[in-house]
Order: structure tokens, then sequence, then C-alpha cells
């Protein structure tokens, strides 16, 4: 397959929120590279044998499809009634540079960065992040026969470095206790929290309850420093409500608490499918042989990943396959590679993946079998999410779960 590379332009300050042992947060924070790359598939081309065989199977965009390694019958991560031939078609992806906003925030308002921090090159620290739009993937039958809904990240606005620390998504009757960020604070502050909108309430705080559906606009001021930040907070009943992206601290989340659209439809991330190919080559370099089985997935496609899992194990199936809108295969940041069974671990390749991963921007997202009470699911050893290299370092070596990071929750409402 050929890539298109397009040069993004870049030079965002990102940003994301980890918290460590304890009740004291980690602040992470990180710069992007000045020039990124995005690399899209436009037609067949030669391309190294080891990245062809270890990924054709799941990734229609890498190849020819070929069969899928073959799994056990008698284990429970064996997924029914979805095969090979079942995957989604290649497709021509399509990518709009004019979608990456031109300017970062500066002293003026500003409610988005010029790129967002998936991307390979960045600094050492995690703060609030801020990431650009995904990557729209339309067929060409698609393209010519309707206009596809297009989704944008709303991001926080500023006129500087304060930032709310917490999730654009509140449910009906339930509150979250929001937090600021402010790494250039110097001297003395005078922080308060207001809300617009008369569909929940704030306390001084920072502590919101979302009273009715709707939409409005949390703010934090800093009245010593002139500084404020401001975000627009949806306040649902369930996951039919839903349509827009779900972030905490800027960073697109998938999982029981935050369902996506439907309709959401960005295809494999192109940053993360760059990653993994070089994460391939280089165990290749060491004898070893990762691939991917499983990466993008859409909401139909999910459908009925679910209810095989469903057939076969009745409600124990949330514990191992999300709901259709809760898989963060929807993201197209998450893969499944090699063997959907607890002894990948200890083989050669899930031991080098675990310590290696995160060099390239992935973390095990569901790291333990006690990680599930914070996921909502359990171990998956073969199971990665793409953050981005500085990110994922981070979590990775705070020992927990990207919900324990956050400070968010995972189970169904």
């Amino acid at each position: 397959m050929r890539f298109l590379k397009r040069a993004i332009p870049a030079a965002a300050i990102a940003a994301a929120l980890c918290s460590c042992a304890g009740n004291a947060p980690q602040i992470i924070d990180y710069t992007l590279a000045d020039e990124a790359q995005t690399y899209l598939i436009t037609e067949q081309e030669t391309m190294p044998e080891t990245v062809i065989s270890a990924s054709a199977a799941a990734f229609p965009y890498l190849g020819e499809a070929s069969e899928q390694p073959e799994h056990s019958d008698d284990t429970i991560y064996t997924v029914p009634a979805v095969t090979a031939a079942e995957l989604p078609a290649a497709e021509v992806t399509a990518r709009d540079a004019d979608k990456i906003p031109e300017s970062h925030i500066t002293s003026e308002v500003s409610s988005a960065p010029e790129t967002d921090p998936l991307e390979e090159e960045q600094a050492d620290t995690l703060e609030p992040a801020e990431y650009s739009d995904p990557a729209e993937k339309t067929s060409v039958k698609q393209q010519l026969s309707r206009k596809k809904k297009k989704y944008t990240y709303e991001y926080q606005k500023s006129n500087g470095s304060l930032s709310i620390l917490g999730p654009n998504l509140v449910y009906v009757g339930e509150t979250f206790d929001f937090d600021h960020y402010y790494p250039d604070q110097t001297g003395k502050s005078d922080i308060h929290w207001t809300l617009g909108g008369n569909i929940g309430s704030i306390s001084e705080n920072g502590v919101f309850t979302a009273e009715k559906k709707g939409t409005c606009t949390l703010t934090v001021v800093d009245r010593a420093n002139g500084t404020f930040a401001s975000l627009t907070v949806h306040c649902i009943n369930s996951a039919d409500d839903v349509d827009f992206i779900p972030l905490v601290n800027n960073i697109p989340i998938a999982n029981k608490t935050y369902p996506l659209p439907k309709d959401y439809d960005p295809g494999f991330d192109p940053r993360a499918r760059s990653a993994f190919m070089q994460l391939q080559l280089d165990a290749a370099a060491e004898g070893l042989h990762i691939f991917g089985i499983s990466d993008y997935r859409s909401y139909d496609y999910q459908t009925q990943v679910y209810a095989g899992w469903k057939a076969m194990y009745g409600e124990e199936a949330d514990l191992v396959s999300a709901r259709p809108g809760f898989s963060e295969h929807q993201l197209g940041l998450a893969i499944d590679v090699n063997s959907p069974e607890y002894a990948f671990a200890d083989t050669p390749e899930g031991k080098w993946l675990a310590e290696h991963c995160a060099d390239y921007g992935f973390i095990i997202r569901y790291p333990s079998y006690a990680s599930k009470q914070y996921t909502g699911y359990s171990y998956e050893p073969w199971h990665i999410r793409y953050l981005g290299k500085a990110l994922a370092k981070q979590v990775t070596e705070t020992g927990m779960t990207l919900e324990e990071c956050l400070k968010i929750d995972s189970y169904y409402r």
C-alpha cells in the first residue's frame, strides 16, 4: 500500500491530568514537535514482508486479507460469530488538512490548538491535553452519495494558562468535582467558578451538579490575575443524547461512562497505525512477531461482536466486551494484538509489548486483574490504546489505569 504523506502544522502546547497515589495529583506537560506527519493509504505498493504478514488479517488498509491466527474454542476470549470475512472492506480514507485550526491559545481567547498530542515527538510531561479533529473516514461511494456528519472536538477556551480538569459530559442527577490547573500562576490567585445556563449548579469549590438535559458553560476565573478558562458541559440522560465526542482534559474517551455517537466513524487513526507499524518492525528486529487482530470497529460492527458475547456469556459479557457505542475501538485508537487470551502476557511478545509499548505511544489499557474495578473490564494484556509517547509513558509509570489518572469512573448507567 502507498502512504500519502501530508504535513500537519504542530507546535501546540498539549496537556493531560494524571493523579498519583493518594489525593496528590501528578501534573505532566509536554510540547509537540514543530512538524508532525499524517500518513494515508492510497494504493497498493511493496511493503516490508514483516508488516504485510503481521498485519494484513486485521488491518484491511495494510494489505490483502489473510487468515486470522487460530484461537482455542474453549477460551472466553474467542470472539463468536465474527470472522475475518466479516471485517469491513478496505476503503479510501480522507483527512482534511483544513480541519486543523490555524492558531493555538494566545493572550486572546481561542477555542482550539493547532494540532493534537497524539504524535510521536513530545516532551516530558502531561497536563490538560489539546487534540485536533480526528480523521474522517468515508468510502468513495459514500462521499458521492451523501454528506457525512462532521464531529469536532469541543476545546476549552482560555486567555492564559488556566485550565479546567474534568469531562465535558455529566449525567443528569449526578455531580462531578471539577478542578483547575494553573502551571504559570505566580503569587496570589483568587479562583472563582461560574456557570452559564440553567441546567445545573456549581459550588464555590467547583462541584457541578447536572439537573436537567442540555448544555451549559462552566468557567473558572482567577480574579487576581485576570485569567479564565471555560468548558462546554453536556448534561445527558443516556447514551442516546450523545451527539459530541466525550473529552476529559481534552483527551477523547470511550468507556462504560462515556459513550460515542452511533454515527461517529473516524476509521483507524493514521497516527496509531504508523506508530504500531514501527512497533512491529522493531519487535521483528528482535525476532518477535506482533500483529493486529482488531483495530477500528464501527458502531454496527461492535453490535455484532457484543451480540455474540452476550449470546454465549449473558451478563458476564460486559466484562470482556463493550456494548455498541461504548467501545474504545470506535475511537480508532485501540488495537487488539496476537492472541486474546491471558496466556499472551507470558509469551515473549506479550512481555516485550508490556515493557515497550509506551515507547511508541501505547498503553496496556486493561493492565491487570485488579484494574477492572476502575476500567469495568477484565485483564486484557493484548489490548493497547494509543495516547502519544509522553502521555503513554507517564500513565505507564504511575502503574495506574487511565480512569484513575483522569479521576473518572467506568460503569453503565
